[in-house]
């Protein structure tokens, strides 16, 4: 993977890649600094294919809020940007199981998972994108 490749998945106007793709790619790296439990099962089974309903993003959506006004007080900084990754991919994802076929959204839901992948850089400042998007590119072509 080259650096290139990386910049492209980073263009939220790159030609190409589908909505779904760069969403997992915001959902496998918000996976790597965001560790809610409820989260972290929403984001491994929409990785997985399922959970792609509207009410799974909202739930997980709802886990995410209320972590934020559990911890908005006591957070280090690199938290809450952890969990803003976590806010803009199941945003996203709800967005994509609300409205699949609404062209007017893509460009904001490419954003939510593009900030999201930035968000999950700024939080764990050492995370390997390449790896990352190798390994959320072999999961996501496996389940097809």
């Amino acid at each position: 993977m080259t650096s290139s490749e990386i910049e492209r998945w980073l263009d939220p106007e790159a030609p190409g890649l589908s909505l779904e793709a760069r969403l997992a790619f915001g959902v496998h790296c918000a996976l790597a600094v965001y560790h809610h439990p409820g989260w972290t099962r929403w984001a491994e089974d929409w990785l997985d294919g399922r959970a792609q309903a509207p009410e799974d993003a909202a739930a997980a959506h709802v886990l995410v809020l209320e972590d934020y006004r559990n911890h908005c007080f006591t957070d280090l900084p690199l938290d809450m940007t952890a969990r803003t990754a976590a806010d803009l991919v199941t945003s996203g994802a709800f967005l994509l199981a609300t409205q699949p076929d609404d062209a007017a959204l893509a460009p904001t839901i490419a954003a939510h998972a593009t900030q999201a992948v930035w968000c999950a850089l700024k939080a764990h400042p050492t995370l390997d994108l390449h790896e990352q998007l190798r390994v959320m590119l072999a999961r996501f072509h496996r389940r097809g």
